[in-house]
């Protein structure tokens, strides 16, 4: 699994939770080029600094604790479980 896939999951709760809360209707590709843009720029900290990359088993790991689809309210816990992980490989 690509780290490109890895970073769909929550690319696509953000988008999905976008389209409902601005009550954009995506029908076609053509109607995802044209709101692309926008929503990028107003998640661009969750996009570009906050999405990792984790190995398939930290990934199983984390929707076992916060389930398939974790809520995005649940974000600021998954953060600081990876950091928790990320700590127990890579002890000084």
């Amino acid at each position: 699994m690509s780290a490109t896939e890895l970073k769909l999951g929550i690319l696509t709760l953000l988008w999905e939770k976008w389209k409902v809360t601005t009550g954009i209707s995506i029908d076609d590709v053509d109607d995802v080029m044209f709101h692309r843009d926008t929503f990028i720029a107003e998640h661009e900290k969750e996009l570009y600094e906050d999405a990792v990359t984790l190995c398939n088993g930290h990934h199983v790991k984390l929707h076992t604790i916060y389930g398939a689809k974790p809520a995005l309210h649940t974000a600021a816990k998954q953060a600081n479980w990876v950091k928790i992980q990320y700590g127990k490989l890579h002890k000084e």
